[in-house]
């Protein structure tokens, strides 16, 4: 060691088959087996009769806030199913707000479940990789890192005179844990959030509905479409007029 120095160590040439490839094996599939945990803890996701109801009225609101040719007594009838104030079809697809959420002792144990299932496995990754990996440099790059990243690089290393050109399994493993991550969403499914906001103008509600926020920006959308509509239609006689203001 003394004649090579320490910022020269020779690694093992079939080190990518015993520390490498199983590491990433298992680094893999420890990433899909907590997937499908955090699968199975999250919450039921909306029947798909609830999701093409939503996709249904949403659909009725874009055709109104878009359509210049639409017949009168039909403008006015889309208008009414959607927007009134007791039985419209928006008002029925308001979820409750994440402070309301909070109070709600369903949601709060989902919530710590789901985050004690997100951490627990990767702490105990950790210690095994710690355990059967400590103090194995698993590649050199062609280039060396600031020192300051020291301990970034070579986790499980605590010798200041190795090169910082080499990484060790435990900081590999930290590369690989967040570099998976878009794989695994890919093979098993993302997990759901509790979020129900809407982007209402790519037209992508939650599958679960939408906030009251959400709810009364779409009503004074449509109350301005439709003051825009009447302005291009035939002036209305009194009763007209009066039906419309219903």
């Amino acid at each position: 060691m003394s004649a090579l120095g320490l910022d020269e160590i020779p690694l093992d040439p079939l080190i990518h088959v015993w520390v490498l490839l199983p590491l990433c094996a298992l680094i893999f599939s420890f990433g899909v087996v907590k997937q499908y945990i955090l699968l199975w803890c999250a919450e039921e996701s909306t029947p798909s009769a609830v999701r093409e109801e939503i996709a249904a009225s949403m659909r009725r609101t874009r055709h109104l806030l878009s359509g210049d040719n639409i017949d009168e007594a039909f403008f006015i009838s889309e208008y009414r199913s959607l927007t009134d104030p007791k039985n419209g079809k928006l008002k029925t697809l308001i979820q409750p707000s994440s402070l309301e959420n909070i109070f709600d002792s369903r949601f709060m144990q989902k919530t710590l479940t789901r985050n004690v299932m997100g951490f627990l496995p990767n702490i105990a990754m950790v210690q095994f990789i710690d355990h059967f990996f400590s103090g194995v440099f698993v590649f050199r790059l062609p280039f060396a890192f600031p020192s300051c990243l020291r301990p970034l690089i070579q986790r499980g290393v605590d010798i200041d005179s190795i090169s910082t050109s080499y990484v060790t399994a435990l900081s590999f493993y930290f590369v690989i844990l967040f570099a998976q991550a878009p794989f695994v969403d890919l093979l098993v499914g993302k997990v759901p959030n509790d979020s129900f906001s809407i982007n209402f103008s790519q037209g992508k509600p939650s599958t679960k509905g939408f906030s009251q926020e959400s709810y009364k920006q779409i009503i004074e959308e449509l109350r301005k479409r439709k003051e825009q509509y009447f302005k291009n239609v035939k002036p209305p006689t009194q009763s007209e007029w009066s039906e419309r203001n219903e």
